[in-house]
């Protein structure tokens, strides 16, 4: 299968992730290419934002959408990307977020939530999602758990 991992990382926690999945998924003989959203101004707290570069979806069989957390939402940089999609209709989607709270829902559920949702307005079958808590001590746990969810999702 013909993977994207298309994400925007500020810090590189959520690279870090992304580029786990796609070593994880390539060994599973899956063909992965990671792009990352480029944005301008180059600080995802400055507005107005515009994209400098924006991954086409169109080449991908499945497709996974991760975006760290900024202020309990989704980064702007990611939900700007996402409105500007074109349709994903029959694309199979997986949404991952990463944060520095100690529990999901300081933020991580709403902002994956509101990534599927966008997601879905665009047509996609989000068939996984999840949160990566940075800060605590089961994160490597949360990576393998997505690691091996996503291969059983993608098959061989």
């Amino acid at each position: 299968m013909n993977v994207g991992i298309i994400l925007y990382s500020h810090t590189g926690n959520t690279l870090s992730v992304g580029q786990r999945l796609g070593e994880a998924l390539r060994k599973k003989g899956h063909v992965v290419k990671i792009e990352r959203i480029q944005i301008a101004p180059d600080d995802p707290n400055v507005e107005p934002l515009s994209l400098i570069y924006a991954p086409e979806t169109l080449s991908y069989d499945a497709v996974v959408f991760a975006s760290p957390v900024h202020g309990f939402q989704m980064s702007k940089a990611m939900a700007l990307y996402l409105r500007q999609l074109p349709s994903l209709t029959g694309k199979k989607a997986v949404c991952f977020v990463t944060h520095f709270f100690p529990f999901p829902w300081m933020g991580g559920k709403a902002a994956v939530g509101k990534m599927e949702a966008l997601v879905k307005e665009k047509g996609g079958d989000v068939i996984h999602a999840a949160v990566i808590d940075w800060k605590n001590r089961r994160r490597e746990a949360e990576i393998d758990q997505l690691l091996r969810n996503l291969e059983t999702l993608l098959g061989e």
